[in-house]
């Protein structure tokens, strides 16, 4: 599952991500942002596949964003999304819509060309953990 930033067409193609907020867990904060960001709530954690230290490769981001610990996670849907594609405003928990997502779902094939290469390096290890679910 990717998405597009709607109108920001120079974000790239990307997978749900965010922050920890303080005193919440790694798998909590995964839970919370998939449905902040998507809409989707009825997931569970398969397992986690790794985390990495990220560095940003171009220059203004915000501030403390520019190094990050990523922590990543192989997701199952309990409940298919009625749609191949759908859009959604990301509110970032309010109510106030933030960004507007065009989701669809990729192949794990092709996912690899689609995705900047921070998130495109853990489809190898998806694939091993959908392997060997």
């Amino acid at each position: 599952m990717v998405f597009d930033h709607v109108g920001v067409p120079q974000a790239g193609t990307q997978v749900p991500a965010g922050g920890v907020k303080a005193d919440e867990d790694h798998e909590a904060a995964v839970l919370r942002e998939l449905f902040e960001e998507s809409g989707i709530s009825a997931v569970r954690i398969v397992r986690k596949l790794g985390e990495c230290w990220y560095v940003a490769e171009r220059a203004p981001v915000p501030a403390g964003y520019a190094e990050q610990v990523h922590h990543v996670f192989h997701l199952h849907l309990d409940e298919p999304t009625s749609d191949a594609t759908w859009e959604w405003d990301e509110c970032d928990g309010g109510d106030v819509a933030k960004w507007r997502y065009a989701y669809r779902w990729l192949d794990l094939d092709t996912a690899a060309d689609a995705l900047h290469p921070i998130q495109a390096m853990w489809l190898p290890a998806l694939q091993c953990s959908l392997h060997h679910t």
